[in-house]
């Protein structure tokens, strides 16, 4: 037996000495087709730091898995308009492709300085905030779902610092949008007595969704209300039918936030309206000023109140099911002016921040 033990060690030390052997040369002999002058080369001139870390770093931080990386959300991109401004004057508008629905961000950019602008766009006005340091001025509105489709027009008046009046044109197109759901019936029709809290309520939501405030409240880009790992469960503009009911218009974003999820404001602003709604359930609106409001629906809880400023991503709720809603969840609703945009393509405008009060 124990000579039996003596020969079994013995051929574990071998093994073990031939696989050391065989390690050593690996790492001596250059790589196949490459000369082992320039081998030796790129192994001085790679930097100690480097090779430290990646011999050192766990194999998950040299190359983490797929699951682990978080991806931006994408930036929209931005198109020259072709305009009758005057020389030095240039206009863009982004996203480059606008739907029915769309948010749109003007940026008026001029070789000399302008001390007021304001634009005009379908009957409503786009006010604009200014960054003087690159003499530049930013409008955000949006386009209706019932806008025309085809070549639309912004008008746009300002004056110079000797007062001098500017007056000018830009010229775009507006597309159909392509995106279409449709959803089971979930829903039942209210009886009288409801049908009276809703003819209130729709009065209180016309006088609140009017609110147009001149100065921009908001600052930088619209971030998710929720987080990352929760994901869409409804588009904008799809179409849904409530209990073989009429087919209907989706006017918001739907999220699948669980019962209780931390919703947060998408931009700073301050709350209009913090109140239980018939339809909307317990619902948020918070007014970002220049005619941009955020509308939250279907929470649990209320995490602020009317009059109360709020800053980006701060919490302004939980998620719920409150209201016509099947299932918890955040119907995330988005106006300009009075007309619903889409509030995902909102958030894809990169938009400045710290701007001067608008005129």
């Amino acid at each position: 037996m124990k000579n039996l033990q003596n020969i079994i060690l013995a051929i574990i030390l071998i093994a073990g000495a031939l696989m050391f052997a065989t390690c050593a040369r690996d790492k001596a002999e250059p790589a196949a087709g490459q000369p082992a002058a320039q081998a030796a080369a790129q192994e001085s001139k790679a930097p100690p730091a480097a090779k430290l870390s990646a011999a050192s770093a766990p194999a998950a931080a040299v190359k983490p898995s797929a699951a682990n990386v978080t991806e931006n959300p994408p930036t929209a991109s931005a198109e020259v308009l072709p305009s009758s401004a005057p020389p030095g004057v240039k206009i863009t508008l982004a996203p480059k492709s606008i739907e029915r629905g769309s948010p749109c961000l003007f940026t008026i950019t001029t070789a000399e300085t302008l001390s007021s602008l304001t634009g005009s766009l379908m009957g409503k006005k786009v006010l604009f905030s200014s960054d003087q340091s690159r003499k530049t001025w930013y409008g955000l509105a949006g386009i209706g779902l019932e806008s025309p489709l085809g070549s639309q027009t912004i008008t746009l008046k300002g004056s110079d610092t000797s007062g001098r009046a500017v007056t000018f044109n830009a010229q775009f197109d507006i597309e159909a949008r392509k995106a279409n759901i449709r959803v089971p019936p979930e829903f039942t029709d209210p009886d009288d007595e409801e049908r009276a809290r809703i003819a209130r309520e729709a009065i209180l939501k016309r006088d609140v969704f009017r609110t147009l405030s001149p100065d921009a409240l908001w600052n930088g880009s619209f971030l998710r209300p929720v987080d990352s790992n929760i994901r869409l469960t409804a588009v904008f503009a799809g179409t849904r039918r409530f209990n073989s009911g009429p087919v209907k218009t989706h006017r918001g974003a739907d999220f699948g936030a669980p019962q209780g999820t931390m919703i947060k404001a998408i931009n700073s602003g301050r709350v209009i309206l913090a109140k239980n709604m018939f339809y909307d359930g317990n619902m948020v609106t918070i007014d970002h000023g220049q005619g941009m409001l955020s509308l939250y629906l279907h929470l649990s809880k209320f995490n602020v109140k009317e009059g109360d400023m709020v800053s980006p991503g701060q919490p302004i709720g939980l998620s719920g099911s409150t209201g016509r809603s099947s299932g918890p969840h955040l119907h995330l609703q988005v106006k300009w002016e009075g007309t619903d945009i889409d509030p995902l393509e909102l958030m894809t405008l990169k938009l400045p921040s710290n701007l001067a009060k608008s005129n």
